[in-house]
């Protein structure tokens, strides 16, 4: 999520806050690091009324479910479903960390096939390490 999605993330971010998916110290921790990229945690820390690790921590757990929330909802900038089929081969095979079985089917049902109705045990923690995973191999502009 690098700085090419600056004008978007933002509104994601938002949309996962409204939609009960990040929390409100995720929330304003995420769209404070994106509009002050260079903030230290201590100084976001005082800006938001927290501590610095409360803040780091609730940034650390914001970023996968963002990047789940992307694959799901925002495919097209990942570069569309030929490419996170493609990515999805190449984590599926990676010789370093290859997706482990469940997060290959949480992943191939939830955002390849885009099945809502995929709810095995685990599949959230599966789904955000297969979405990690996966983004590996993405080639984004």
């Amino acid at each position: 999520m690098g700085r090419s999605g600056a004008h978007w993330l933002p509104v994601l971010a938002e949309k996962a806050y409204d939609e009960g998916i990040l929390g409100e110290l995720e929330y304003r921790s995420v769209t404070a690091r994106l509009s002050q990229p260079g903030i230290g945690w201590n100084e976001l820390a005082e800006k938001l009324g927290s501590t610095a690790n409360a803040c780091a921590v609730a940034h650390c757990r914001a970023l996968p479910k963002l990047r789940v929330l992307l694959f799901l909802r925002e495919p097209d900038r990942l570069g569309g479903p030929s490419a996170l089929a493609e990515a999805y081969e190449a984590a599926r095979s990676s010789a370093s960390a290859p997706l482990t079985d469940a997060e290959a089917e949480a992943f191939r049902l939830l955002v390849l096939a885009r099945r809502t109705d995929y709810r095995r045990r685990g599949w959230q923690a599966a789904l955000r390490a297969g979405c990690a995973k996966v983004a590996r191999h993405l080639e984004l502009p």
